[in-house]
């Protein structure tokens, strides 16, 4: 704070620090919270320890994304003067239509199969891996499999869990040093910062995080190029982006691996519904 002087402090989501928060208001520098999200069990812990942990009436503005999280801070004893929803920045960034994979990801990843499709599984927990390559083999089994996982430091486990159903993938670093793309096989991107172009390869997309209890990750992403999205149940995280793309009919919410199996199935079949679902992701994310 002696350093840099701020007029103002910005948290974005929930950052918040009490020893933070403590010097701010001792300097009078004024705090808000942007982008504001409370998780459920989050907000539980905070309800049992508000009377130690009375950060909340430190901060001077609350920016919610929704009416769910604006309930929880108010619930906190936040004044409502400090609260005021915002919406989503992650929705107000999107680049809304189709992102050109560029030509060597169409050549290590693409399906060359003019008529053939391309799934692409972004942002993958343990084992979801494993979870999305035997709805694959069940219900997709002609399609090129791209897995995009959060973690690819993971990339050991990865492996194990896939040969455990006797799949062997290929490795998108791999394949950028000479291997032959093999479209029956899944492809592992296990590089940094890619998944936007390797999204832009998929006919349908599914959103990992969501399948196990992490939370979700954000469909908006693969929604705003155009694509069938299918996501699992547990969503708490990304309540109001399950929202806005299940208003739409954007999004596919499936149960388990064996809704997960059906879904492919169905959506593999019928370009049309590939086709209005992708429609309604754009429309509902402009």
């Amino acid at each position: 704070f002696r350093h840099v002087v701020p007029a103002t402090v910005i948290l974005i989501e929930l950052e918040i620090w009490p020893n933070f928060l403590r010097e701010a208001n001792k300097l009078g520098i004024p705090v808000a919270v942007v982008n504001g999200r409370i998780t459920k069990q989050s907000h539980k812990s905070y309800r049992i320890f508000k009377g130690l942990l009375p950060q909340f009436n430190r901060i001077s503005l609350f920016c919610s994304q929704g009416p769910e999280y604006t309930e929880r801070f108010l619930s906190l004893f936040v004044h409502p003067g400090r609260v005021m929803e915002t919406g989503n920045i992650k929705a107000d960034g999107l680049r809304v239509g189709p992102v050109d994979p560029g030509q060597e990801l169409r050549n290590l990843l693409g399906n060359p199969d003019p008529k053939g499709l391309t799934l692409v599984a972004g942002s993958t927990h343990p084992p979801e891996e494993k979870y999305v390559a035997e709805a694959w083999l069940a219900g997709l089994p002609g399609a090129r499999l791209v897995i995009v996982p959060r973690h690819p430091k993971r990339l050991a486990e990865i492996l194990k869990n896939l040969s455990e159903i006797g799949i062997d993938p290929q490795l998108l670093s791999d394949l950028r040093t000479g291997e032959v793309p093999d479209v029956t096989r899944p492809a592992i991107v296990d590089t940094i910062g890619e998944l936007e172009r390797v999204f832009g390869l998929a006919n349908i997309a599914y959103v990992g995080g969501s399948l196990i209890p992490h939370g979700g990750q954000n469909m908006l992403e693969p929604a705003a190029q155009g694509h069938p999205v299918l996501t699992g149940p547990y969503l708490e995280n990304f309540t109001q982006e399950a929202r806005i793309l299940t208003r739409a009919e954007a999004v596919r919410i499936v149960a388990d691996t064996a809704e997960l199996t059906a879904s492919l199935a169905e959506l593999g079949a019928d370009g049309a519904l590939r086709k209005r679902m992708g429609s309604a992701g754009m429309e509902a994310t402009r």
